[in-house]
C-alpha cells in the first residue's frame, strides 16, 4: 500500500472517475492497485460533490480489521478524513469481530436460508416465558395452559406480520391476544354472568383484565423485548435450530459453536455478524412507552402563562362553552358553542368531545380530572391506545450513506450481502474484487451473481488487467492456481524472486529462510490457521488477504489447501502477497499446478541450501 502508483494509469483513471450514479465492479487480479483505485475514488467524489458525500456518507468496507487499519492511513493522505471505513465484523454497532468460523460452519451460516431459520428463531417463545396464566375474574379461575398459549402465540405472529409488526412491537397485540383467550376461557366457564351483577361485555372485561397488575406482569414475561444476541444463543439448542427449519446435521453443528460453556457470547466470529444485523431488523424496536400524564398537582398558581399539554382537555370557556384542546396546542380546535350545551351537562359535554376524539383517530374509554393549558379546571379522556411519544428534535436520525465502496468483494456471503444491502439501500456503490482470490465456501461464482445478491441488477464493469505490484515471475507461478475463467494478471514488475524447496525439517528451513531476509523490508511467516513455530510470528493464511510484504515465506502449502473447500484459492491469495521475494517451504507434496511447474519456474535446486532464481 505504502507503493501506491504515483502516476495513475489510465484503466486506474477511467475506474476512479466513474460516473457516482448505480454500480461500479472493478475487478482484477493480486497487484492491479483495485484498492488504491477504490480510495482514490472515494477521494475523487468527495472532491467533485462534497455537498453530497462529505460528513460520513461514504462508507468503505474491508474484509477485516486488519485490513482497514492497514489502509487507514491512504484516506488522510490524500486529504480526505471523513469517510467512514469499516470491516465486515465492525459493521453492527456493539459487536467487533476479527475471526471466521471453520468453512463447514461458516457455509451454515453464511446461506440466505438463514434469514428464514433467524425469522422462525425469532418468533419462538423465549426459553424463559412462562407457560401457564392464571387469573381470577368475578369469582372464577381462568386459566390458559401451554397449548392454548402457543395457540395463541400463533395468532400474535399472525397479526403482527399481517401489519408488518416486528416482534418487539408486537407487545400490545399479544396482550389483546392474551385478553381474548381468557375471554374465552370465561365465556366457557360461564363466569361472565353472575347473581345480581349485569352481564359484563368483552370490551369491559378486556379494559378490566388489561389493567390488572398480575396480568400486565405475565404480559411483559410472555413477550419480553428482545436482544439479538439473546436470540442467536438459542441456536445453542440443537432442537430449536431445527424446529426453526435447519436440517438435524446443521442444527447440531451450530449448537456446538454457541454453547457458553465452551464460547462465550462476546466472542463473535464474522459469520455472526450478518445474523446478529438480521435478527435485529426482524425484532425491531419495541414500542414506545406511553406518556405519562401531566401531574395534576400542577395547578394554574405553579405557572405562568399558557402551557403545553400533552392530551386532550375537555374544558369550558365564558366565551365558547364547551372546548377541546390538543396535545402542543395552546388554543382549542373544536367548540361546542355557548347555547349548545350547558355548563353543568358534564355527560353531554364528554358524549361530545369523545366524538370529536374520535374523528381524529382516538378512543375514548373514561375521565380523569385535569387542567387546561391556561391551568382552568377540566377532564383529560382516558385513551384506548396511548398517545405516541413525541420525537426529540434534538436527535434527528442520522443521514443514509450515499455511496458504499467494498472492498474483497468477492468473498461475501449471501448474509453479508444482505446485511450490506441494507447499509447502501439509497446509495450507489463502487464493488471491487477478483473471484480468483474466492475463498468463503459460499463465495459467488461469478459477478452477476453478487451484484443480484446485493439487491441491485444494472451494473458498469472495468477489469484492471496490468499488475504492477507481483513480480512477474511470483505472478505467473501463483497463476497457475487459478480457476478456469478467470484470466491471470499480466505483470509488468521485473525483478523479484522465487524459491521453492522440499525440506525434511520445516522449522529449521523456516531459521534458515528467515535469517536469508533479514535486512531492508518486512517479512511475514505464512501459514495454515494453527501453525506454530518457536519465537516466530506467524501470519494466519485466513488473515493475509489484502495485506503485502518485500519477503514472504510460505510454509507448508498442502496445509492450506486442505484447510477448506476453497484451499487453492487461499493458497493463491497467500502466494501474491509478496513484492520482491517469496519462499516456499514443503514437506509434502504441493498441489499438482505447481508441482508440475516447479521444475520450470524456478532454477534448479542443489542439496547443499537454497538458491534463488532471478525473476528478469
Amino acid at each position: 500500500m505504502r507503493d501506491i502508483v504515483t502516476t495513475i494509469q489510465r484503466e486506474q483513471d477511467e475506474a476512479i472517475r466513474a460516473p457516482a450514479r448505480g454500480v461500479t465492479l472493478i475487478s482484477g487480479g493480486p497487484g492491479t492497485g483495485k484498492t488504491q483505485v477504490a480510495l482514490h475514488r472515494a477521494a475523487y467524489l468527495l472532491y467533485t460533490d462534497r455537498g453530497r458525500f462529505a460528513e460520513g456518507r461514504i462508507l468503505v468496507v474491508g474484509p477485516s480489521t486488519v485490513f482497514t487499519t492497514y489502509i487507514s492511513r491512504v484516506l488522510p493522505s490524500l486529504g480526505e478524513d471523513s469517510v467512514h471505513l469499516r470491516s465486515l465484523g465492525e459493521l453492527v454497532d456493539g459487536v467487533t469481530a476479527t475471526r471466521r468460523d471453520p468453512a463447514g460452519i461458516g457455509a451454515v451460516k453464511g446461506s440466505e436460508r438463514m434469514a428464514a431459520v433467524l425469522r422462525e428463531l425469532a418468533w419462538q417463545a423465549p426459553p424463559s416465558a412462562p407457560d401457564r396464566l392464571r387469573l381470577v375474574y368475578a369469582g372464577q379461575v381462568l386459566t390458559l395452559g401451554a397449548e392454548a398459549l402457543a395457540a395463541a402465540r400463533r395468532l400474535v405472529r399472525s397479526r403482527a406480520e399481517a401489519g408488518r409488526t416486528p416482534v418487539n412491537g408486537a407487545g400490545p397485540i399479544a396482550a389483546e391476544v392474551l385478553a381474548e383467550a381468557l375471554w374465552a376461557d370465561a365465556v366457557r366457564a360461564g363466569s361472565l354472568v353472575t347473581p345480581g351483577r349485569a352481564a359484563v361485555g368483552r370490551a369491559t372485561f378486556a379494559e378490566e383484565v388489561g389493567a390488572r397488575t398480575e396480568f400486565r406482569r405475565f404480559a411483559a414475561a410472555w413477550w419480553p423485548v428482545l436482544e439479538p444476541a439473546a436470540v442467536l444463543a438459542r441456536l445453542a439448542d440443537p432442537a430449536r435450530g431445527a424446529a426453526a427449519g435447519l436440517s438435524a446435521a446443521d442444527a447440531g453443528l451450530l449448537a456446538e459453536t454457541y454453547r457458553a460453556a465452551t464460547r462465550p457470547p462476546e466472542d463473535r466470529s464474522l459469520d455472526d455478524v450478518p445474523l446478529v444485523d438480521e435478527l435485529s431488523v426482524v425484532l425491531g424496536e419495541p414500542p414506545a412507552a406511553p406518556q405519562a400524564p401531566e401531574p395534576e398537582w400542577r395547578a394554574r398558581e405553579l405557572t405562568t402563562g399558557t402551557r403545553v399539554v400533552t392530551t386532550f382537555v375537555l374544558s369550558y370557556g365564558m366565551h365558547n362553552g364547551w372546548e377541546v384542546y390538543g396535545p402542543g396546542h395552546p388554543t382549542p380546535f373544536a367548540s361546542a358553542g355557548a347555547q349548545r350545551i350547558d355548563s353543568q351537562a358534564l355527560g353531554a359535554a364528554q358524549q361530545w368531545a369523545a366524538a370529536v376524539i374520535l374523528r381524529e383517530g382516538h378512543t375514548v374509554v373514561g375521565w380523569t380530572d385535569g387542567f387546561d393549558p391556561y391551568g382552568e379546571e377540566g377532564y383529560v379522556p382516558e385513551l384506548k391506545d396511548p398517545l405516541p411519544v413525541p420525537e426529540d428534535d434534538d436527535e434527528p436520525a442520522p443521514d443514509p450513506y450515499r455511496h458504499v465502496i467494498l472492498d474483497e468483494a468477492q468473498d461475501l456471503s449471501p448474509m453479508e450481502c444482505r446485511m450490506l444491502a441494507r447499509r447502501a439501500e439509497y446509495a450507489s456503490m463502487t464493488v471491487v474484487g477478483d473471484l480468483g482470490q474466492a475463498t468463503h465456501p459460499l463465495a459467488s461464482g461469478s459477478w452477476p451473481e453478487l451484484i443480484r445478491r446485493l439487491g441491485r441488477r444494472e451494473v458498469r464493469t472495468l477489469e484492471l488487467r496490468t499488475g504492477y505490484r507481483v513480480p512477474r515471475v511470483i505472478a505467473d507461478y501463483a497463476a497457475r492456481l487459478l480457476p478456469p475463467g478467470v484470466p491471470p494478471t499480466r505483470s509488468y514488475r521485473p525483478g523479484g524472486t522465487l524459491l521453492v524447496r522440499s525440506v525434511d525439517d520445516l522449522h529449521r528451513a523456516l531459521a534458515d529462510a528467515l535469517r536469508a531476509a533479514k535486512g531492508d523490508g518486512t517479512v511475514a511467516v505464512v501459514a495454515a490457521d494453527g501453525f506454530t513455530a518457536p519465537g516466530v510470528d506467524v501470519v494466519p493464511a485466513s488473515l493475509v488477504k489484502g495485506l503485502e510484504y518485500d519477503h514472504v515465506i510460505v510454509v507448508e502449502p498442502a496445509d492450506i489447501v486442505a484447510a477448506e473447500p476453497r484451499g487453492l484459492n487461499r493458497l493463491y491469495v497467500v502466494l501474491t502477497r509478496a513484492v520482491a521475494s517469496l519462499v516456499v517451504l514443503h514437506s509434502r507434496p504441493l498441489p499438482d499446478a505447481l508441482d508440475a511447474a516447479s521444475t520450470d519456474a524456478v532454477a534448479p535446486l542443489s542439496a547443499s541450501g537454497p538458491q534463488v532464481a532471478d525473476g528478469l
